[in-house]
C-alpha cells in the first residue's frame, strides 16, 4: 500500500490479497510447500497471473446496448483476487462498484493514486485496439480551400480515419485523385459536423418496429410458417454513393511527399448517407426477385406467388424471413448471398435481444439474457427479490420535498428507465410501473430511483418470463381489465 500510495481505507482489500498470496508461497515450516497445495493437491495455485496491488487497470465493458462510439473499458484500481470465481477484483471510485472479471488490461507501472495517466482513455471514445497500433502521421495534409459557390453538387473530405485508424482503403474501392489541388472547392469536414442539404441530402435508419416483429411472429405461429434468419456482413460497405465524397488517406498509407485524397465509390461506416445507400441497394436486390416494399412499413417486403407467400423483414443487417414457400425461401437466400456476403443463421432463435423458442403449442418470446445483463450492469444481480413491481400505496409525484432530493446523476436514472422500456416488449407485467417512472426522466428524485430499484428487484423473481403465442383454430377472445384513478394523481390535483 505504501509503494502504490493506496489510502488506508483499502486495508480490507490489502489484507485479503496478502492472505491469498501467502497461502500460495512456499513456507519453510512446511518444508518449502505451499499451504494451498496441502489443502488442494490437485488444484493449481494460481489460476490467474499475479498482479501488482493498487495498479491501474481497465475492465472491459460488454454491455448489450453499446454502440460504436461507447468506451470499451472503464478505469479501475486492482484490489485483489476472487475466491469464488476465476477473475480479478477491481474497484471503481467513480461508481463505487467492485466488478470481478478476467478480461482486464493492467498497467503495472502506473499506480492508481499517483500521477495522472499520461495517456488516459477518453470517456467518449473507445480505446485503441491493442493488437492494431495506430501508425502516427508524419506528413500532415495541406489545408484545402473552402467550398466554392460555383459547385453544383456538394463534396466532402471525410476524416474517416478518426474512427477506423486501421482501415484499408482497398476494401471499399475508390479512385486515386491526382492531388489535393484537384479537389479545390471542397472542404475538410467530419460526418458529425455535416450539414443537411449541403453535405448530404437525406438520412435514413433501416430499422423495423418491434410491433411489426411481434405481428409477423404471431402470423407465423397461427399459419405454422417456419422462421428463418440471415445476417449481412459489413452491411454499410455495400451501398453505392450518389454524392461526391473524398477521404483523407488513413495513417500509414500515405506516400512521403504526397498530399493525395481518395474518391469514395462505396459507402463506409461513419457517413450519414451510408444507411440509405446500403438500403437502396438491398431494396433493388429483393425487388429483382418480385418482392414488393410495403407502403406502411418500409422495412417489410412481401411476395405472393402461386407456390406460396414469403415475407421479408429488415433490421439494419438482420433479416427475418417467413412464409409457406420453402423453395422460394431457399431461392431468396441464394439470391441475397450472390449479391451480398451473408450468413445463414438457420431457424430463428435470437433476434434483436428477443429469445425465440418454438413449442408444440406455439412460440415463446422472452428477454432473459437482456434481463440478466440489465441486472448485472445496474449492480442488482444479487439483490433480494420482491413480489410486486410497484407499491400500490405509494404515490410518486414531481413536486419537491425536504427529504426527496434531486439525483446528482440523472443520467444513471435515465439509462435504467430506457433499458426497462425496451424490456416491456415481452414483459407486460412491468409496463404500468415503467410507464410511471418514465414520467420523471427530466428531473428524477430519490423516490423515483427507489421505485426503479423495486422494479429491478421484481425482475429477479422471474427472469425468463415473457410472451407466448399459441396456435388456435379459431380467433381467440381478448379479455382486458382497466382501473382509472384520476383523483389519485398528486401532480395535477
Amino acid at each position: 500500500m505504501l509503494h502504490t500510495q493506496v489510502p488506508k481505507a483499502y486495508w480490507n482489500f490489502a489484507l485479503s490479497t496478502t492472505c491469498y498470496l501467502i497461502n500460495r508461497l512456499p513456507s519453510p515450516i512446511l518444508h518449502n510447500v505451499t499451504p494451498f497445495s496441502l489443502m488442494f493437491p490437485s488444484t493449481p495455485a494460481f489460476s490467474l497471473t499475479p498482479r501488482i496491488f493498487g495498479c491501474t487497470c481497465y475492465v472491459h465493458i460488454l454491455g448489450p446496448s453499446m454502440d460504436k462510439v461507447d468506451p470499451r473499458a472503464a478505469k479501475h484500481i486492482f484490489v485483489g483476487y476472487s475466491r469464488t470465481q476465476k477473475g480479478y477484483v477491481c474497484y471503481s471510485p467513480a461508481t463505487c462498484k467492485v466488478p470481478v472479471s478476467a478480461d482486464v488490461t493492467f498497467r503495472k507501472n502506473l499506480p492508481f493514486f499517483s500521477a495522472p495517466d499520461p495517456t488516459p482513455l477518453s470517456t467518449s471514445h473507445p480505446p485503441p485496439p491493442v493488437l492494431r497500433p495506430v501508425i502516427p502521421v508524419t506528413t500532415p495534409l495541406p489545408k484545402i480551400p473552402d467550398r466554392a459557390p460555383t459547385l453544383s453538387k456538394p463534396s466532402l473530405i471525410h476524416a474517416y480515419t478518426r474512427r477506423h485508424p486501421g482501415f484499408c482503403p482497398n476494401a471499399v474501392g475508390f479512385d486515386l485523385c491526382r492531388s489535393a489541388s484537384c479537389c479545390s472547392g471542397t472542404r475538410i469536414n467530419r460526418s458529425s459536423h455535416d450539414e443537411l442539404c449541403l453535405d448530404y441530402e437525406e438520412t435514413f435508419s433501416p430499422v423495423a418496429k418491434l410491433n411489426t416483429v411481434r405481428v409477423l411472429l404471431s402470423v407465423a405461429v397461427h399459419r405454422h410458417w417456419p422462421l428463418h434468419q440471415l445476417d449481412i456482413k459489413n452491411v454499410f460497405l455495400n451501398g453505392d454513393l450518389q454524392e461526391t465524397v473524398y477521404m483523407r488517406q488513413p495513417p500509414g498509407f500515405e506516400t512521403t511527399g504526397e498530399s493525395r485524397v481518395r474518391h469514395l465509390k462505396k459507402s463506409i461506416y461513419g457517413l450519414k448517407q451510408s444507411p440509405r445507400a446500403c438500403f437502396d441497394r438491398f431494396s433493388k436486390a429483393v425487388q429483382e426477385v418480385d418482392f414488393t416494399q410495403s407502403s406502411a412499413y418500409f422495412s417489410l417486403f412481401t411476395r405472393h406467388r402461386a407456390t406460396g407467400t414469403v415475407l421479408l423483414l429488415v433490421y439494419v443487417d438482420d433479416i427475418l424471413i417467413i412464409g409457406d414457400d420453402s423453395k422460394g425461401i431457399q431461392a431468396v437466400k441464394q439470391h441475397l448471398s450472390s449479391v451480398f456476403q451473408t450468413k445463414d443463421l438457420g431457424h430463428l432463435r435470437y433476434f434483436l435481444g428477443l429469445e425465440v423458442a418454438r413449442r408444440s403449442d406455439g412460440l415463446a418470446l422472452s428477454q432473459r439474457k437482456y434481463c440478466l445483463d440489465l441486472l448485472q450492469d445496474a449492480g442488482y444481480s444479487g439483490c433480494k427479490p420482491t413480489a410486486t413491481p410497484m407499491d400500490s400505496n405509494h404515490k410518486l409525484c414531481a413536486h419537491a420535498s425536504d427529504t426527496d432530493l434531486p439525483l446528482q446523476n440523472p443520467e444513471y436514472y435515465q439509462r435504467l428507465v430506457g433499458k426497462l422500456i425496451y424490456l416491456t416488449v415481452t414483459r407486460a407485467d412491468i409496463s404500468f410501473a415503467v410507464g410511471v417512472v418514465s414520467r420523471f426522466m427530466h428531473a428524477p428524485r430519490i423516490s423515483h430511483l427507489q421505485a426503479v430499484e423495486r422494479i429491478l428487484r421484481y425482475l429477479k423473481t422471474a427472469l425468463g418470463q415473457g410472451l407466448v403465442y399459441k396456435t388456435a383454430s379459431s380467433i381467440p377472445t381478448l379479455v382486458a381489465y382497466s382501473d382509472a384513478d384520476y383523483a389519485g394523481s398528486l401532480d395535477d390535483r
